[in-house]
Formats: structure tokens, C-alpha cells, sequence
């Protein structure tokens, strides 16, 4: 049977770089939407008692009969197979090996030949030595900084695995070691104890460690897999080649994996290391606990680096003879630490920056590129004249890190260092947006005149667009009811904000998610109801492709916080017909009616209540007799009693919430 899967392996190595992006995107959505079908068929299961229809509405007699038809693998299952497959007669190839990507050297079965038992044994590292004592450094406490952010999204969405399968458990023992002579990092891994089981008491561990924010092939290192084992020994050294100056800037990610033959590995739990925070001077190894993985998406990344400089202003005058003729403004870019492009690796970069608001040819300027750096150093000054002092409290200097790839470039992020006070020269402005540390940057500098001030600030990813958000306000309020030009240009920043990254027209964005709505149908509004809370997704949704985009989030919100009668009746509808096909049936009604009652202890069949409910809601509701609600139903219904218009389960928000949001959003921005 492996001899005959093995010839109908696909040869998929004369595909481009762009067709094997989009086949490995198409196999991460196939998953998702497994993922999603088997939570499905779990909660049928938990209710349904009824075997037969079970069977029917979870698909399984549609499994069955394709399993008595068709003997061959599905087509996703042939192209995931295929990448996850070895040829064990010329070289061990990786986990994407037929698209050249990263080295896998974990052996899958043991029914490998002699020749790749000895490569495996080849590929060990020689040992290094180290000495038996009680001092044991106190790693980085894990907690939430751009670094992690980079590691839960990046893992999960550059490592082919199983997230979750099983429950993380036990610890890892590993010694860091710098050799300054080789210029070297050394992380040994001596072995992990009381690890999870990945399948029937059992796992075949091995541990892949990254240098964060590189997850290249360069970046990633690995052990040999040990055996059915819970308590695997490694006794191996992974070798960095890298300047002790880069050191400051990396995280060392250590995750554990159990070596499935021919399905996805599974992760078994990960350590991370800031290496900025570590103590070198302790070199005894230490036991550290596994931790399950945060799932992020590059979307949420909200730092892309850090970048160093120094900045001054020099008043006119201020050297004596009347000069400089008119205040100058020195920005001296000294190195940009960690850059982590959209496809991590080393990259091509450069710094540009404008004196806002002119954002003119002329202001512009930059460095020049950097090749192949995750740390360059720019050690670049750009002046600026023909400033007063009044003008740097109405000014921004704008400072961004662009990739370069061939002709095209891309922007990571940047600062903006500035009064932040939100306007300039009277008006409101986008992109007096600072933080609070770039305001100090900016304010010492007025306050130290002729003085540097140093300062290394994260390269962030949400700088708002200059004068998009405005020119959006203004096309949105006129098209969108109950909300004003001002009210609409808060929703968008707060819709930002949810999303991660500031919405570009010209620019694919997916907006939020399922998951992502029902924690801020949750956490701002009090829902709690999940198949009301999926109508609610559903009818915001209004172009079907499972996210809520800037549009759909202001046209959604302006009838859930503010709208008529008629707009409210329709919304509701919408929420309750759980199918779409425009009527609420006995079999949406049950489940949306089953969450109000309160179930008493002494009741030999709750379900008879349900049963009488139903009756009751269509004989004051079914007007037309057919045995289900129509819209025209629910309307007429709802306007001769407005109780009714949340009959089937609350979808709307109440006055407290309401008033909680608009002071959140609109009241609290219009402050800053």
C-alpha cells in the first residue's frame, strides 16, 4: 500500500514561487475549514440523541458511501501528502523540500534504509562540554512583547503542524553559550521530560529551534527524532553564526514536535528566550516548561523592529554670529534593530522621512539601502531648516522602514515623533497620532535645545494614513445613515485598531474575522448567545466571504447602535433565519428559544416546554398559517407588539452598552 501511495506522489518542483504560496494557502484554508466542520459535528453530537439523523446532518453516510466508491486520496490530501513526503534515495528532503524551502532531518519511519540512518547520525553536532553546578540563570519571564507576537504568528504560519491536538505538558533542558572567538551562540538541548502523548501513550519527539525574527531555512535548526519516548535525550548542540551586537535583538524559539510519518507533525509545547535579557554569564543548563502556542496573524504584529537615533534642534542663532540663518532640525539614523519583513528573513531596507505637513518631494528624504540585514546600520543624518520653535509644536517628523524587493518596495512600519496633540495649525490632522514615547523624544528635544537626544523607539505598524481616513469619513457619512463625518472617522480608527493594521484602499484587507467579532460582540456589547452572535456575524456580513470589512463594520454599526424601527426589524429577521432562506421554521426556532428558558431540576422533559413555546411564538406570529414565520410575519408581528422584535434571543445592544461604546470611541478620541 505505501509502495503504490508513494508512485502517485505529485512532482510539483516546476512550480513557481507565487503557485506554491497559493497551493500552501490553499491547504491552510482546507484545514481551517476541517477544523471547523469537526467543532460542527462536536456540538451536533452533544445535542443531538437521535442516532439516524446524527448520522445524516453530521455527513458521516456521505463519508461512507466516497470511502465504498473511491479508494484514492482526495486532491488535498494527495498535494499534503506530497510535500510531507521523503525520498530517502538521494537526500532527506524537507517538510516543503520539493518547493526548496527549509531542511527537515527527522526520520519518519523505522523502515529507513542504512544510507539515511547514517546521514542522520552524520547530521548530530559535536557536543560541548559544560560542568555540573547549582547556579542556573532565571530565563525572560514570557510575556507580551513585539518579539512574542512575532513568534505565535510566524510558527504557526510558517511551520506545517498540528496546533492544539494535544494538551502541552513538561519541560525542555537547554544551555546558551556564546563563543566570542567563532563569533558563535551555541544552544545545547540535553532532553525534555513528562512531555504529551501524541498518539496511544506515546510520542516521537524532536525539538526545531528559530533565531527570531529570521525563520529561514538559515534560522532554523533541529534535533534527531527520539522513539516512542516521553522523556526524550538529546544531548545536542545547535550552532548560530552571528555578531554579538545582533544578539540584543533576537529571540530564540524552542518548540517540541512529535514526527508524524505521513500527516502533519504535532506540537508538543515551546520555550522562548529573549536573548537581549539573558545573563551570559551563567552556561549550566536549566529546565524550563513547555507553553503552548499563541496564535496570531501577521496582521496583528503591531512592531516590526526597533529603530535607533538621535535628534536635536538647534534654534536660530543659537551658535553665535547669527547663525544658523533659521532653526535646524538634525535627525542622525543610526541602526535599525530586528527587522521582521511580511516573510521574515534577512531583507534590503531603508529609512525615509518627511517634516509633516509638508509632505512634498522636496521634504522627503532617505537613506540608502541596506542589503541583507535583520539589524542594518544606516549612520545617516538628515537636516532640516527654516524652522522656529512655534513650528515644532504644529510639526511631525515622519520616519519609515521600507523593504525593497527588486523594483518594488514595501512599507514595515515607522515613528512619528511629534506633540500628538491630534492637530496642526487648527486643524485636525491623522498623522499627529504619536505615542507617548514619541512625544517625549519630541518634547525633550524642544525642551534641550542644541542638545542630541538618544532614543531607540519600536518601528510600529499602525501609523494612520495621512489624509485617507478623512477623505473615507467624508465618502462614508454621505452614503452611511445616523452617523456624522467626525463619528465615521472615529468608527474607522477604531475598526484599525480591532483589525491591527490601518485599511488601504488598493490594498487587500480581510477585515475581522468570526472569531474575532464574536470577542467584541462579547467584550463591548455583553453577548453571550453563540448562534446568535454567528447572525449577527452573518448579517453584518454582507458580501459573504467570512469578514467584516471597514464598509460593512460602520453600515452594520449604524443600525445595531442607532437604527429605525424598519431597519431594526429587518436586522433582527436577518439574525434569526439561520438558513437564509427568508422564513424561521420550527427548526430554528427551537435552538434560538431553547437558550431562554430556565430549566427546572424537578422537570421530567424540558423538551415539552421547548415544544409549547414553539406553538405559542407561531400562533402569535405566523399570521399566514403556514407553519413558519415570514418576514412579513416578523414585521407585522413586531409593529402590533415591539417586545417581540427580540423574541427569538437578544441580537441587540441595551442602553448601558450603547452609551459605554459611544464614550469608548467617539467621546474618548475627540478628547485626545
Amino acid at each position: 500500500m505505501e509502495e503504490k501511495q508513494a508512485d502517485s506522489y505529485l512532482d510539483l518542483s516546476h512550480l513557481t514561487e507565487d503557485e506554491q504560496t497559493t497551493i500552501l494557502q490553499v491547504l491552510q484554508r482546507d484545514l481551517e475549514l476541517r477544523r471547523l466542520d469537526e467543532g460542527r459535528v462536536r456540538n451536533l453530537q452533544e445535542k443531538e440523541k437521535d442516532p439516524v439523523r446524527l448520522r445524516y446532518l453530521s455527513g458521516e453516510w456521505f463519508r461512507e458511501q466516497c470511502s465504498k466508491r473511491h479508494h484514492t486520496w482526495s486532491a488535498s490530501t494527495l498535494v499534503h501528502a506530497t510535500i510531507r513526503h521523503r525520498k530517502t534515495k538521494t537526500r532527506d528532503l524537507p517538510l516543503t523540500g520539493l518547493f526548496n524551502g527549509e531542511t527537515e532531518e527527522t526520520s519518519h519511519n523505522n523502515n529507513t534504509s542504512p544510507e539515511a540512518e547514517r546521514r542522520l547520525k552524520d547530521s548530530k553536532d559535536d557536543e560541548s562540554g559544560w560542568s555540573e553546578g547549582n547556579l542556573k540563570p532565571t530565563p525572560a519571564p514570557r510575556r507580551k512583547n513585539p518579539i512574542e507576537q512575532l513568534s505565535g504568528s510566524m510558527m504557526s504560519l510558517f511551520s506545517s503542524g498540528d496546533f492544539g491536538l494535544v494538551e502541552v505538558r513538561g519541560r525542555i533542558q537547554f544551555s546558551l553559550v556564546y563563543d566570542t572567538q567563532k563569533e558563535e551562540l551555541h544552544v545545547k538541548v540535553y532532553c525534555c521530560e513528562d512531555i504529551a502523548a501524541a498518539r496511544k501513550n506515546r510520542s516521537d519527539p524532536y525539538v526545531k529551534a528559530y533565531l527570531l525574527p529570521d525563520k529561514s531555512s538559515q534560522s532554523k535548526k533541529k534535533t534527531s527524532v527520539k522513539k516512542k519516548t516521553l522523556n526524550p535525550v538529546y544531548d545536542q548542540t545547535l550552532r548560530y553564526k552571528l555578531h554579538i551586537g545582533e544578539l540584543r535583538s533576537r529571540t530564540l524559539n524552542m518548540s517540541v514536535w512529535h514526527a508524524e510519518p505521513l500527516g502533519r507533525n504535532v506540537f508538543l509545547g515551546e520555550v522562548e528566550v529573549s536573548l537581549g535579557l539573558w545573563d551570559w554569564t551563567y552556561t549550566q543548563p536549566l529546565w524550563q516548561d513547555l507553553q503552548p502556542r499563541v496564535h496570531l496573524s501577521p496582521e496583528s504584529i503591531s512592531c516590526r523592529g526597533t529603530i535607533v537615533l538621535s535628534i536635536k534642534f538647534i534654534p536660530d542663532g543659537f551658535e553665535g554670529g547669527g547663525l544658523p540663518l533659521t532653526g535646524e532640525l538634525h535627525i542622525w539614523l543610526r541602526e535599525a534593530k530586528g527587522l521582521l519583513s511580511t516573510k521574515g528573513g534577512s531583507i534590503d531596507s531603508f529609512v525615509r522621512s518627511y517634516i509633516l505637513p509638508d509632505a512634498s518631494r522636496q521634504s522627503g528624504q532617505k537613506t540608502r539601502t541596506m542589503k541583507r540585514s535583520i539589524s542594518p546600520t544606516y549612520n545617516h543624518t538628515m537636516v532640516y531648516d527654516g524652522f522656529h520653535t512655534s513650528d515644532l509644536r504644529e510639526a511631525c517628523a515622519e520616519l519609515t522602514v521600507w523593504h525593497r524587493e527588486g523594483l518594488k518596495s514595501h512599507k514595515l512600519g515607522g515613528i512619528r515623533l511629534s506633540s500628538g496633540t491630534g492637530q496642526s495649525y487648527g486643524e485636525a490632522v491623522t498623522w499627529m497620532d504619536s505615542t507617548e514615547e514619541e512625544v517625549a523624544v519630541w518634547t525633550s528635544m524642544i525642551e534641550n535645545p542644541n542638545h542630541w537626544i538618544d532614543t531607540a523607539l519600536p518601528i510600529r505598524t499602525n501609523l494612520a494614513h495621512r489624509k485617507l481616513i478623512q477623505t473615507l469619513a467624508e465618502t462614508l457619512s454621505k452614503e452611511v445613515e445616523h452617523f456624522n463625518k467626525t463619528e465615521v472617522e472615529c468608527l474607522i480608527r477604531e475598526f484599525n485598531v480591532l483589525l491591527g493594521e490601518p485599511t488601504i484602499p488598493g490594498r487587500a484587507a480581510h477585515g475581522l474575522d468570526r472569531a474575532a467579532f464574536r470577542t467584541i460582540l462579547h467584550n463591548m456589547f455583553g453577548m453571550t448567545d453563540d448562534m446568535i452572535m454567528d447572525g449577527v456575524f452573518r448579517t453584518f456580513d454582507k458580501d459573504k466571504d467570512s469578514f467584516i470589512s471597514m464598509r460593512e463594520w460602520i453600515e452594520g454599526l449604524s443600525v445595531f447602535l442607532r437604527g429605525t424601527l424598519d431597519e431594526k426589524i429587518k436586522y433582527c429577521f436577518d439574525v434569526y433565519d439561520l438558513n437564509g432562506d427568508r422564513y424561521i421554521s420550527r427548526e430554528e426556532m427551537i435552538p434560538m428559544l431553547k437558550n431562554s428558558l430556565i430549566r427546572q431540576p424537578t422537570e421530567e422533559d424540558p423538551d415539552e416546554g421547548l415544544k409549547d413555546l414553539v406553538e405559542i411564538t407561531l400562533k402569535k406570529m405566523d399570521y399566514d398559517h403556514d407553519g413558519r414565520i415570514s418576514s412579513d410575519d416578523f414585521e407585522r408581528a413586531v409593529r402590533e407588539e415591539n417586545l417581540l422584535l427580540e423574541a427569538f434571543g437578544t441580537c441587540l445592544p441595551d442602553m448601558k452598552s450603547i452609551e459605554a461604546f459611544d464614550q469608548n470611541v467617539f467621546q474618548k478620541q475627540l478628547e485626545q
